[in-house]
């Protein structure tokens, strides 16, 4: 019996595992759309590579769906499209938050379809020309019940005029959540230093990555040993 027990714990260890399908990179780059407004719903269940704009991986994330969101906070205006330097520069653009005045929020809301969850990998901040000194806290927020499932607060940096990009930090999340659960990622704007703060406050993220789970069917080879497994039992009867 208690090897029966064994084999029946391994096959539906088979049949229930979660299954880490694939992962989504957003770029950029906006083609011909710089200096506009993002789409809310930009990379919303995207399954295949867009040159400049996604790059994916085993299928993309088809079953997660986003939103973008600059309505929170003091004079937060939109996500845009910028270019950023040039095409050797932040991958030819980034996705600038447009407006971030002191305690603006930026957010980016992951909502799976049932049965999918979302895995959150981080993204790149990129910043200017200014010589400005930024801060940002950035929070993951579980949206059902107002969990913040993850929360860092970035070190100062200064941007630096010659090369913006290698002063601005990385940010690693490296979260996954339960199927069918909603996430926000709030990007909150903590400080500026600069004396021209009303005109200068812009920064941007890039390759923002993410990715989905999901329950996988069972495979032949679990269900061949289920049926095993119940012709055992029947036979013992």
């Amino acid at each position: 019996m208690k090897t029966h027990t064994l084999y029946a714990a391994a096959i539906l260890g088979l049949v229930s595992t979660g299954n880490l399908m694939a992962t989504t990179i957003i770029l950029g780059n906006a083609g011909s759309g710089t200096n506009t407004n993002i789409p809310d719903t930009f990379g919303d269940n995207v399954s295949a590579s867009d040159a400049g704009r996604f790059e994916v991986t085993d299928g993309g994330t088809p079953n997660i769906g986003l939103t973008w969101d600059a309505s929170g906070g003091t004079n937060a205006n939109s996500w845009q499209f910028h270019a950023w330097g040039g095409s050797d520069y932040a991958a030819g653009g980034a996705l600038q938050m447009d407006g971030s005045s002191t305690n603006s929020i930026f957010s980016i809301t992951f909502t799976p379809e049932a049965g999918f969850g979302v895995v959150l990998n981080g993204f790149d901040f990129v910043g200017d020309t200014n010589n400005d000194t930024y801060q940002y806290r950035v929070d993951l927020v579980r949206t059902f019940d107002n969990n913040t499932v993850f929360t860092t607060t970035t070190a100062e940096w200064t941007t630096d005029t010659s090369q913006p990009q290698e002063n601005a930090p990385s940010v690693t999340i490296d979260y996954t959540g339960a199927l069918g659960e909603e996430y926000r990622l709030d990007l909150v704007r903590l400080n500026d230093d600069s004396s021209d703060a009303g005109s200068r406050v812009d920064i941007a993220i890039d390759n923002l990555s993410f990715g989905q789970t999901a329950i996988p069917e069972p495979t032949s080879t679990a269900l061949v040993g289920l049926g095993a497994f119940a012709f055992m039992l029947r036979r013992r009867r």
